[in-house]
C-alpha cells in the first residue's frame, strides 16, 4: 500500500500538471490532506522500514504540495511537519528536509509564505 502511494506521488510529482477540473483539486487536496494527518499518527510498528516507508510516503507528498501550488494552509502544515525532523537523529533524513526547505525557498512566493508562518506562529 505505502509503496502504491509513493509511486503514485512521484508520478504526480514529475508530471505536475494537476487538472483545471474543480473536483480532480478538490479531491488531490483531500488526499494531500490525509497523508498529513496520518504522519502525525504515532506510528503503528517500531520497525524501520515502517518508519522509512511513512516519512517516504510523507515527504513524496509534501514535494507535491510544493510543485502543485496548491492552498497555502496545506503548505504551511507539510513545512510544520518538516520542521518537526529538524531534531531527528537521523543524518539522512535531516539532509532530506533541507532539501525540502531548498525546494520551498525556490518554488514559493517567499514574502507571502513568511508573512503566512508569522500569522501562523504568532
Amino acid at each position: 500500500m505505502k509503496a502504491n502511494c509513493e509511486a503514485v506521488l512521484c508520478s504526480c510529482e514529475t508530471h505536475v500538471c494537476v487538472s483545471d477540473d474543480a473536483s480532480v483539486k478538490n479531491r488531490l487536496t483531500e488526499c494531500l490532506e490525509t497523508i498529513l494527518n496520518k504522519a502525525q499518527e504515532p506510528p503503528k510498528s517500531k520497525k524501520v522500514q515502517h518508519s522509512n516507508a511513512k516519512n517516504a510516503v510523507l515527504f513524496e507528498a509534501i514535494n507535491l504540495i510544493i510543485h502543485m501550488d496548491s492552498d497555502p494552509n496545506l503548505l504551511v502544515r507539510g513545512c510544520n511537519q518538516l520542521g518537526q525532523f529538524l531534531q531527528h537523529r537521523e543524518t539522512n533524513l535531516r539532509f532530506v528536509i533541507f532539501q525540502s526547505a531548498c525546494e520551498i525557498l525556490f518554488a514559493v512566493d517567499f514574502p507571502l509564505f513568511v508573512a503566512l508562518s508569522r500569522i501562523r506562529i504568532g
